[in-house]
């Protein structure tokens, strides 16, 4: 130390004696000790920091984890579901199908059974043209036959009448 220095402590150490260095030491003890419970509060700090640290990071793998399983079982659902939508579009392709040709069928079907009852119309409908023309001969054949009927009636009246007169005229006589 200085001289100046020294004479300064040494006033000081009259002026206040040993209370002030009393004081000193004790700011110096509180001190080393305010500092050593800081470096251990510091320490203390440090070791939860890292705990805390630690932690999350273990939380931070526990969720990623987490979430690559969640991942995974939607990505298996997802395919699940593709599956079943490829299966359903299959069925409702063959069941369209399946009904396309049913309805192909039915339509040949209609076709045939109208194309059938067509003919058979038609077969019924010559049947009664025939019949209708063989009554229509049948009829012709009896109005000739009535026409000669009538003819034959006719001479054959006249011929009574003749006979008649004949017998009339006999008896007359």
């Amino acid at each position: 130390m200085s001289k100046e220095a020294e004479n300064i402590t040494k006033i000081r150490d009259i002026l206040f004696g040993n209370n002030l260095t009393e004081f000193e030491k004790r700011f110096e003890r509180s001190e080393q000790h305010y500092g050593e419970a800081l470096s251990s509060l510091e320490l203390q700090t440090g070791r939860q920091l890292s705990e805390l640290r630690a932690l999350a990071e273990e939380n931070r793998q526990q969720q990623h984890a987490l979430l690559q399983k969640e991942k995974s079982s939607l990505e298996a659902t997802l395919s699940e579901v593709k599956e079943g939508q490829a299966m359903l579009e299959r069925k409702l392709n063959q069941t369209v199908t399946s009904f396309e040709t049913a309805l192909g069928e039915t339509r040949q079907w209609l076709v045939d059974k109208t194309e059938n009852l067509h003919q058979e119309q038609i077969s019924l409908l010559n049947d009664y043209k025939k019949q209708v023309a063989e009554l229509f001969a049948e009829l012709q054949k009896s109005k000739v036959d009535r026409s000669a009927m009538a003819i034959l009636f006719s001479e054959i009246a006249l011929h009574l009448v003749d006979k008649k007169d004949q017998n009339d005229d006999t008896s007359a006589r």
